[in-house]
C-alpha cells in the first residue's frame, strides 16, 4: 500500500468519493497474485466481498441493495507475485 486507505465516502453520484477503492493506494510497480476484501456492517454481516483490485464499493450489497450510512469493518488479503503478503483491517464510514 502506497498511502493510507480514506476513512469515509459517500455514493451519492455527485463524481467525488462515490465509491471505496483499494488500487489507487497499491504501488503500481506491484504485481498482485491474489487478493480478498470484505466489508462487515456492525453485526458482523459480510455485505461486500471482492477479489478484484479494480472492483470498488459502493455502498451496495451483493443483490444491488443500498447499505444505510454507518461504518464498516474491512478486511484485505494482498499476496504479491514474489509471495509477500499482506494483511489489514480498517474501517469505512459510507455518508449518505
Amino acid at each position: 500500500m502506497t498511502e493510507a486507505l480514506p476513512n469515509a465516502f459517500s455514493p451519492n453520484g455527485d463524481g467525488i468519493n462515490d465509491s471505496f477503492e483499494i488500487k489507487p493506494f497499491i504501488n503500481p510497480n506491484t504485481v498482485i497474485h491474489s487478493f480478498l476484501i470484505r466489508i462487515y456492517n456492525r453485526w458482523g454481516q459480510l455485505v461486500f466481498e471482492s477479489n478484484s483490485v479494480f472492483k470498488s464499493w459502493d455502498g451496495t450489497t451483493k443483490k444491488g441493495n443500498k447499505v444505510p450510512a454507518d461504518t464498516y469493518a474491512y478486511t484485505i488479503f494482498i499476496q504479491t507475485s514474489l509471495k509477500d503478503e499482506f494483511r489489514h483491517k480498517g474501517s469505512i464510514t459510507l455518508i449518505r
